[in-house]
């Protein structure tokens, strides 16, 4: 062999172990980022069911206090009653003072009842604000989870070009802008693109930087339709939350 071609046969090796090691190195982020997901998940639903069963046995505890309290008043209405009695006839007494210890019991047990409502209303606001902040966790490592996912899979983007190009309407000719680790795949995939686009007769690939892998953004005559990764999951996003906080 000559010595260009012994230069291109390690040239070609070095690529080659270059992405074997960078495949190694994405399958262990993505593991340690699905293991960072399931604690995250582990702690908030144990955080969530203690804020819960806290808040159960105080209701509990607040309902018995009620009731012993209650059984107090009445039985103080009752000694009342009976002293009274004693004064100015026993039945009358009795009857007054039962009367009075029965408006003191329903009183105690109606602010017990709306003490324990506060109380359940507030942990559920806890628990709520906990969810929320979990939500949020959760997203966070998912965009990190579809970052590696794209780059693993690198025909993620032909899948998001195929659905995007579904909303294009009658043009005579698009731009798709995608990154550069994308361009190769893309490129080898046009004339599948063309014949899914009637009318076109003009499709251009440029190279974007501010695109991520698996994104692509289309641009035509009459406006851009947006199909990056992180305009996916911000729409995932903000869908998700809308049902959270109307739930």
């Amino acid at each position: 062999l000559t010595s260009w071609e012994n230069a291109l046969l390690e040239r070609e090796k070095k690529i080659d172990l270059d992405e074997e090691n960078l495949h190694k190195e994405i399958m262990s982020k993505r593991q340690n980022i699905e293991s960072e997901i399931k604690k995250v998940l582990d702690v908030s639903r144990s955080s969530a069911d203690n804020l819960l069963q806290s808040a159960k046995s105080e209701a509990e505890s607040l309902k018995k206090s009620s009731q012993i309290e209650a059984e107090s008043v009445q039985k103080k209405a009752y000694n009342e009653g009976f002293s009274l009695g004693q004064e100015k006839g026993f039945a009358k007494g009795e009857k007054e003072g039962l009367h009075e210890g029965k408006l003191e019991w329903q009183g105690l047990i109606k602010e017990t009842d709306m003490l324990i409502q506060e109380l359940q209303t507030s942990r559920m606001g806890i628990l709520k604000s906990v969810e929320e902040e979990m939500l949020k966790l959760v997203f966070g490592f998912s965009k990190r989870v579809i970052k590696i996912e794209s780059l693993v899979q690198p025909s993620i983007v032909l899948e998001n070009i195929h659905e995007a190009i579904g909303k294009v309407a009658e043009v005579d000719k698009i731009v798709l802008r995608i990154n550069l680790k994308d361009k190769s795949m893309v490129e080898s995939h046009k004339e599948e693109f063309l014949s899914h686009l009637s009318g076109v007769n003009e499709l251009r690939i440029i190279e974007d930087g501010s695109i991520a892998p698996g994104g692509v953004k289309i641009e035509t005559g009459v406006g851009t339709i947006d199909a990056t990764i992180e305009t996916q999951v911000e729409e995932l996003e903000r869908a998700m939350m809308s049902f959270f906080h109307k739930a």
